[in-house]
Formats: structure tokens, C-alpha cells, sequence
């Protein structure tokens, strides 16, 4: 039977695409938003960068929403996984951008989106990894790719180490 069902969006396309949960029963989602208003509380970016940008949630055992928040930059920014780790510290995101700002923190390990245009003149993307702070914020976030197409779509850990899952059509970047 349902315990409890909720709804998190606006006005526009959002998608919720994955979902975990720490020791304590909190509940993390990671997705995507094309949405102006509706989706925020206590967030650390408290708008929508433009086009599809991260939809990154925390809900508790009942439902109620801790927060929520906008992350990308002006280009599309979707979010696939999702990971706490095991002292539910620290959450794992991952997906994917097409966004030159507003994805990647000072110092990341790679910090630049990796320029790159189909036949069609649309923006490949970079895988996207980053880690936030159960509280709501972010401690970093780094962009992996090259000038192809690369995009995060799973990610755990085993141990002290994160591992991400997802497609490349880069042939050396991502070994």
C-alpha cells in the first residue's frame, strides 16, 4: 500500500531520474528541470539558469521536503544518479551538460565544458560529477569529458571511492 506520494515541478518538463535514501530514511532525487518557478526550497540556487537545469531534492521519512534546488548553467544540464555515501555525510550526483558556466566549482578536476558541436550545431555534452553536502549545498563539482559526447547515468561507491556509469563517444578522455 502507498505511505505518502508527492509531487516536486513547475510549469514546465521535469523529470525525477533516480532516487536513494541514507541510514536516517531521507530521501534524495536527482533530476532534471525546465521549470521557472515550483521547485525550490531552502535551495542554494533558487532559479533556473536556462533551458533543462539539475533538480537536486531531499524529502524526509513523511514526505515533506527538506530542500530543493536549481544547479546548471544557461544550456542543458540533466541529472541521471544519485549515491549517499555510507555515513550519510556527503551525496553523489551525476548526469550530464552542455553548459560552459555554471556547472563546475574553482579547482575542479576538470573545470572547463570540453567545446563540442554535432553536425547539427547542438552542443555535445560532459559527463558531470559532483558532491553535496546532505544539508543542501555543494562542496564541488567537476565536469569529465572531452569534445565528444559523454554522459553520467549511474554512480556508487565502494569503499572511499565513487564510481560513475555512462556512454562516451570519446575514444581516450574517459580511460
Amino acid at each position: 500500500h502507498l505511505i505518502w506520494g508527492t509531487y516536486l515541478g513547475g510549469e514546465n518538463e521535469d523529470h525525477g531520474r533516480s532516487v536513494t535514501t541514507d541510514d536516517n530514511g531521507y530521501i534524495y532525487v536527482n533530476g532534471s528541470t525546465g521549470s521557472e518557478f515550483g521547485i525550490t526550497k531552502n535551495a542554494f540556487r533558487d532559479h533556473n539558469s536556462g533551458g533543462q537545469d539539475y533538480l537536486l531534492a531531499k524529502f524526509n521519512t513523511d514526505g515533506g521536503c527538506k530542500w530543493s534546488t536549481y544547479w546548471g548553467g544557461s544550456q542543458e544540464d540533466r541529472g541521471r544518479g544519485v549515491y549517499v555515501d555510507p555515513s550519510s555525510s556527503f551525496v553523489y550526483y551525476t548526469g550530464y551538460s552542455a553548459s560552459d558556466t555554471g556547472v563546475a566549482s574553482a579547482g575542479a578536476f576538470q573545470t572547463h565544458w570540453s567545446e563540442g558541436y554535432d553536425a547539427s550545431s547542438q552542443p555535445y555534452h560532459d559527463m558531470v560529477l559532483m558532491k553535496w553536502s546532505v544539508i543542501g549545498y555543494p562542496l564541488w563539482s567537476t565536469y569529465l569529458g572531452g569534445p565528444k559526447d559523454d554522459r553520467g547515468r549511474a554512480i556508487t561507491m565502494i569503499d572511499d571511492d565513487v564510481y560513475v556509469g555512462g556512454t562516451t563517444s570519446n575514444n581516450t578522455v574517459m580511460s
